[in-house]
């Protein structure tokens, strides 16, 4: 099996997300959530929390914004964010049942 050349590289990936990314709606909280994932899984947590925390500020209830900021504040050993963002996140989980 003949292995596929990928057209893009993990520096090109890093450079697209850190310019101004014109691809990105600024007012589309899952676009922020979305880049923050992207973030949270090169091991870029700061990254990560300002987009979560972009996409919380567009749409308060994106619940899993606050879980998986709560995540990368448990990565950077913020032990007290973490615990309020879970909380948060399971109230709006009880709270959309």
């Amino acid at each position: 099996m003949a292995t596929r050349s990928v057209p893009w590289t993990f520096a090109s990936v890093n450079s697209c997300l850190t310019s101004s990314a014109p691809w990105l709606a600024p007012h589309d909280a899952r676009a922020h959530y979305n880049r923050g994932l992207i973030y949270f899984s090169l091991g870029q947590f700061e990254s990560a929390i300002d987009d979560f925390t972009e996409a919380i500020q567009i749409d308060p209830e994106l619940g899993p914004a606050y879980a998986d900021r709560a995540k990368a504040y448990t990565q950077l050993g913020k032990t007290v964010e973490a615990q309020q963002d879970e909380a948060k996140a399971r109230e709006l989980v009880s709270s959309s049942n």
